[in-house]
């Protein structure tokens, strides 16, 4: 298992990313590049801590106590998952505004505010940061990418010719190798809600204060979909079988 900085009441393990500064957004030699992923621009991000993998259904349950998620045992979708424990498995099923309200529980717990810890959604700057790990290229470790790196759909890899398997469900967080940071699932498994509006990168722009953004792909995405730039905007108040997130956590 990766190093974690620490582990808060959930038991949840947190990573420091150390400040810094990267190019935010699409590579130069990405044709699949879509126009709110350009200009690739410096951005800085200062030290934060980020969970080391997505919310899952058990940590999701002990704050909000339900579990919204389609792959559970109660959920629409437990036909996918008879026999398979799925405490383990990212919530889903949530909206923008169902994350943010988790955070905002989990602040409130008495443990957490004598610890002094508050709780938010990563901003895009610092999941990408997070995500690319230092380096500038298409995915978090690399330029090429298969269904043996991630949870994704293993019909439609990237820069490669190897046709992997397909899960067509979420899996456990955690299973397949972390970035160099040692962060896991940052591509794959389930979409990521950032706490930002949406706006471009290029244009002076009055943002849709309803419209956020997603990161990473999910299980069921074509490896195109979750390069580390790619930028998927949805409504805050959308719930889909394949958006989940993960947070950050910093002092009050």
């Amino acid at each position: 298992m990766a190093t974690y900085t620490f582990l808060n009441s959930l038991e949840m393990p947190f990573l420091q990313v150390e400040e810094g500064t990267f190019r935010q957004g699409a590579t130069s030699y990405d044709n699949l590049a879509r126009d709110n992923e350009k200009p690739a621009h410096l951005q800085h991000v200062k030290t934060f801590f980020m969970s080391i993998h997505p919310v899952t259904q058990a940590e999701y349950m002990k704050v909000m106590h339900i579990n919204p998620s389609y792959f559970s045992k109660l959920g629409d979708g437990w036909r996918f998952v008879q026999q398979i424990e799925t405490d383990n498995f990212p919530v889903e099923s949530v909206s923008w505004d169902d994350a943010m309200e988790f955070c905002r529980r989990l602040s409130n717990m008495t443990i957490e505010r004598e610890k002094g810890f508050a709780y938010r959604l990563p901003t895009e700057a610092e999941w990408e940061f997070a995500c690319k790990a230092g380096n500038d290229t298409v995915f978090a470790n690399g330029d090429s990418f298969t269904s043996n790196d991630a949870n994704i759909n293993g019909n439609y890899p990237y820069n490669s010719q190897i046709v992997g398997k397909t899960i067509n469900r979420p899996c456990p967080v955690g299973l397949y190798t972390p970035n160099q940071l040692g962060f896991f699932d940052m591509h794959g498994n389930v979409w990521e809600w950032c706490l930002d509006t949406f706006k471009p990168y290029n244009v002076e722009h009055v943002p849709n204060q309803d419209a956020r953004v997603l990161r990473g792909g999910s299980w069921n995405c074509y490896s195109r979909f979750c390069r580390a730039s790619y930028r998927c905007i949805n409504n805050r108040n959308s719930r889909f079988y394949d958006c989940g997130f993960r947070i950050v956590c910093e002092n009050r």
